[in-house]
């Protein structure tokens, strides 16, 4: 038995919090007991549910003394054996932290938008640094971390919630007819993701009439902010969801980057993978690792894509559905396979063998 302390500033809803929840809950099952040491946010509630035990801190967006007291009483007094950060202030924080000799640390870099300043620091006093996509694996290299150091470990997702297998009640619950064709798109809609986001409904609406029965299904945080409930008749924005199985059962096609291809795939949906680095296009077994490089188009330098070459594409799966289909059910093989949560577990539980309490 290990015990294992996640560090994060706070606790929003995003692809970073969702990996954490299914770590955290996938080690619990394997009898590791799991405690979150963070600013608060509205997600703690989620972990609760799942027996992880919170340790609310004193804010700490910058090192401070409040939260590094905190943080080293937390770790003598409970007796936390792993300490893993997973932010930007996590990082920050961890350099800083003088914890015991006999505790492991380790950080997971989520993006390439993670502050490089703060991973140099950090680097020189963790035992290991997991990438989740190649992409970041080479950003961490670019920063002169040792290789030996840098890990690459997909997001883990809970295989037990997404698979395929049919919704009757989501649907209805958005007034969506059971012979539409519904294109989902779910992402953060903060900063330049809201601008992705937006350019992908607008897309949408501008050539919803060459379909028809088409309709747009929105999630996720902030998209009622940033878009208009009445833009379209056949838009629907159902602003943040977790868990997502249902909307990925209630989608016949999904645009997304990220946790959210991963989780679609697992799902058996067809995906289009664009984010913030670029459009990949719709996904096959053929264009596969060239995706999963960038993490489906959520890291790496952004590169212009077509809206144009996106309707398309939307077009094609309308018209294709069986070929759509195929390819989903193959990538389904391959995710099962490379992005279990319980894989990420075990390939964690590697590393901490790798390097002994």
């Amino acid at each position: 038995m290990t015990k294992i302390l996640f560090v994060v500033h706070r606790m929003g809803l995003g692809g970073t919090e969702t990996h954490l929840l299914a770590l955290a809950d996938a080690f619990i099952r394997r009898g590791h007991p799991v405690g979150v040491f963070c600013a608060g946010g509205p997600f703690l509630s989620e972990f609760q549910r799942r027996r992880v035990t919170l340790h609310i801190s004193p804010p700490f967006e910058q090192p401070n003394q409040a939260a590094l007291r905190s943080l080293r009483q937390l770790v003598d007094n409970q007796q936390y054996q792993v300490v893993h950060g997973h932010d930007s202030a996590a990082f920050r924080l961890l350099a800083r932290a003088n914890l015991p000799r006999w505790v492991r640390l380790g950080v997971t870099v989520h993006g390439t938008y993670a502050n490089a300043s703060a991973l140099r620091q950090v680097s020189k006093v963790a035992h290991w640094l997991i990438a989740v996509s190649p992409q970041v694996r080479l950003y961490l290299l670019h920063q002169g971390i040792p290789a030996q150091k840098v890990h690459l470990i997909g997001n883990g997702v809970p295989m037990q919630v997404y698979h395929p297998g049919m919704d009757h009640t989501f649907r209805p619950r958005w007034n969506l007819p059971k012979d539409g064709f519904v294109v989902g798109y779910a992402g953060r809609f903060t900063l330049a993701k809201a601008k992705v986001g937006q350019r992908v409904v607008e897309t949408l609406t501008r050539h919803a009439r060459e379909l028809p029965n088409l309709y747009i299904l929105v999630a996720g945080p902030g998209s009622r902010q940033h878009l208009r409930p009445g833009a379209a008749a056949n838009l629907r924005l159902c602003g943040a969801l977790f868990p997502m199985a249902a909307y990925y059962r209630a989608c016949d096609l999904v645009i997304g980057t990220g946790r959210v291809a991963i989780e679609a795939m697992a799902s058996g949906k067809p995906v289009l993978a664009l984010g913030e680095s670029r459009y990949h296009g719709l996904l096959t077994v053929q264009n596969f690792a060239a995706a999963r490089f960038t993490n489906f188009g959520d890291h790496g330098p952004p590169q212009s894509w077509s809206a144009l070459a996106l309707w398309q594409d939307v077009r094609r799966v309308y018209n294709q559905p069986a070929e759509a289909k195929r390819q989903a059910g193959r990538l389904h093989t391959l995710v099962l396979k490379d992005f279990s949560v319980y894989h990420s577990v075990d390939q964690l539980l590697h590393l901490l063998k790798e390097n002994p309490i």
